[in-house]
């Protein structure tokens, strides 16, 4: 497999899991908080478990592939794109639930 197709598939995964967990977080009882935003942030992250793990990986690959020896004829940057692209819509999926 290339780093594109790797990619591609991460995102498909991602974008699968975020449609998902709205529908799983449905069926769970919610929690009324009067915190601060530090501690809004911890309540993002437990209620978005796989969410934040998800983000976690993404920015571990992103990592690897900025440390990479070669360019792979442009797909480097690419990937490193769509990661950053992927990292986005999970930060922006947890900000929109948690309002």
């Amino acid at each position: 497999m290339n780093v594109k197709s790797i990619v591609a598939s991460g995102i498909s995964g991602l974008l699968l899991g975020m449609v998902a967990m709205p529908l799983a977080s449905r069926a769970m009882p919610t929690e009324t908080s009067t915190a601060t935003e530090p501690t809004t942030v911890l309540v993002a992250a437990e209620r978005h478990p796989n969410m934040v793990a998800a983000r976690r990986k993404l920015e571990a690959a992103r990592e690897d592939l900025r440390r990479a020896a070669h360019d792979y004829n442009g797909k480097r940057v690419e990937a490193i794109q769509l990661i950053d692209r992927a990292i986005q819509a999970i930060n922006e999926g947890i900000a929109q639930d948690n309002h």
